[in-house]
């Protein structure tokens, strides 16, 4: 949505009133970027988040507090700052709905940030990752290149290399990290790249030998010519819930080009204890 302006909107963070030029060249500042917008960024935070039980139970993940603020907030911060990304989907569950629409109320990004319940409240019902994605792609009706973006993953990287790239590639790809530079425990899958055009060659899950240092991060580019194989993927799968790098082994079965982005920097991940633990200390160091 392109912004509304009240009185309140005439002062900055100093308190002093800008002039009307200055609110004129933001409105259309924000509506050049609303206008040529090309890929829509969903947040998928419909979960239950049990490994990290009892911080969750009444909490989503997406609201765990972090250096201060909670962890969405950062990753609203590095989606905003990409240009070419225009609305924001949030997708939650029925049980924290409200708690997210009060995040959403108060969030100074409001107007590009769009909440979507999956109407789901307990557990046992839950659609998964690509279940829903599928649903809120269903749910706003639109149909254009898309980011996904799990609500356990935060990135030292701007994403506007990734965006970047998979604009290149005009095909699907995910954000891939050198394990070492994760805090995850342990690594439960692989990928293999080739070296020159960074396409996905094998994914390897629930390897015992590891072989390749690179593991995928729940950060997709889905263009939309491609969108129908997100479909294909759930029929096929009898609309299970599934771990969501499962469709990277389903989508190269079936002969679909992926790529991976290799992220130089570090790649925190939320979704135990330990991992929450780790990135907790690794901002509370870098904020003093």
């Amino acid at each position: 949505m392109v912004p509304t302006y009240t009185r309140k909107n005439f002062v900055n963070n100093s308190g002093l009133y800008v002039t009307l030029k200055d609110v004129l060249w933001n409105i259309l500042f924000h509506y050049v970027i609303y206008m040529n917008s090309s890929l829509t960024a969903i947040i998928l935070s419909g979960g239950f988040a049990t490994r990290l039980y009892p911080l969750t139970l009444h909490t989503s993940k997406s609201l765990l507090p972090l250096g201060g603020r909670f962890v969405i907030d950062f990753q609203v911060d590095v989606l905003v700052q990409v240009p070419s990304i225009g609305d924001i989907y949030v997708v939650t569950n029925k049980k924290f709905y409200s708690a997210l629409q009060c995040w959403r109320d108060a969030s100074p990004h409001k107007e590009r940030i769009t909440l979507v319940s999956n109407g789901v409240m307990e557990l046992e019902d839950r659609k998964g990752t690509m279940g829903d994605l599928y649903y809120v792609l269903q749910q706003a009706g639109f149909n254009n290149n898309i980011v996904v973006l799990g609500n356990d993953n935060l990135f030292e990287d701007p994403l506007g290399y990734v965006v970047n790239f998979a604009k290149r590639q005009n095909e699907m790809v995910v954000a891939v990290n050198e394990f070492a530079k994760t805090n995850c425990i342990s690594q439960s899958h692989e990928i293999v790249l080739d070296k020159k055009t960074f396409q996905i060659q094998e994914f390897r899950d629930r390897v015992r030998q590891v072989t390749s240092p690179y593991y995928a991060a729940c950060l997709y580019m889905i263009p939309k010519h491609k969108l129908s194989v997100i479909v294909d993927y759930l029929e096929s799968q009898g609309y299970h819930p599934e771990p969501a790098q499962h469709f990277i082994s389903w989508a190269l079965e079936n002969k679909h080009p992926f790529y991976g982005y290799l992220m130089p920097g570090l790649r925190f991940d939320t979704g135990d204890h330990n991992s929450y633990k780790k990135i907790c200390e690794w901002f509370d160091r870098k904020l003093r």
